[in-house]
């Protein structure tokens, strides 16, 4: 939490009138384990025009698999 208010405060300072119009994207991943019970969860966030994707393997094929979806104006949801 402290990174992301750290990371907006300096972007607002380094900013200037042109960059007022400008767009941003962000894309967080969080993996958090239980070890004991030897199970993980991924978490996924984003905002903006961004996709988390994971690439796994299917019938030894190497497939992509969207964690997130592109937010885009105007939304159709």
């Amino acid at each position: 939490r402290d990174a992301y208010f750290q990371t907006d405060r300096e972007f607002r300072e380094a900013a200037s009138e042109d960059d007022a119009a400008s767009g941003a994207t962000a894309l967080v991943v969080c993996v958090a384990s239980d070890h004991e019970a030897g199970t993980s969860e991924l978490v996924v966030a984003n905002a903006g025009d961004c996709r988390a994707v994971l690439g796994t393997r299917r019938e030894g094929e190497l497939c992509a698999v969207a964690l997130s979806t592109d937010h885009k104006v105007p939304p159709p949801s």
